[in-house]
C-alpha cells in the first residue's frame, strides 16, 4: 500500500516498506522497487489535488532500475503527458523509501 502526503507544494508518496520487504526478501534498505515507483508516480500525477497534481493523460512512466534508497538521492523518470515527452525528478526523502515527485517538465 501507499500513503500520499502533501508537503509544501510537492506531493510525497510513502511506501509501506514492510509489505514490499516481505514480498521481495532483502529489498528493504537497498533498492527501490522500479514497478512500484512507476505506479506511484502515475498515482501522484493523476490524483486529484491536493493529494496529487490532477493531470489527466499520463502514460509510459519509465524509471531507471536499481535506484538505491539513500536520503537526498535523486533520479529522473520519463513519461508522456497528453502525448508529449516529459520527465519528473524523484527525490528520496529518507531511508524508509519515502520519495518526492516533481511536476512534469520538458
Amino acid at each position: 500500500g501507499f500513503y500520499v502526503l502533501l508537503v509544501g507544494s510537492k506531493v510525497v508518496l510513502a511506501a509501506i516498506v514492510a509489505l514490499t520487504a516481505f514480498v521481495v526478501p532483502g529489498w528493504a534498505g537497498k533498492n527501490l522497487n522500479q514497478t512500484a515507483v512507476q505506479d506511484g508516480i502515475t498515482k501522484i500525477l493523476t490524483g486529484a489535488e491536493p493529494e496529487g497534481y490532477g493531470i489527466k493523460d499520463v502514460k509510459d512512466v519509465q524509471c531507471p532500475d536499481g535506484q538505491k534508497v539513500e536520503s537526498g538521492a535523486t533520479f529522473t523518470c520519463s513519461l508522456k503527458v497528453n502525448g508529449e515527452n516529459k520527465h519528473v525528478t524523484v527525490t528520496i526523502k529518507d531511508s524508509s523509501g519515502t520519495y518526492e515527485v516533481s511536476r512534469p517538465t520538458n
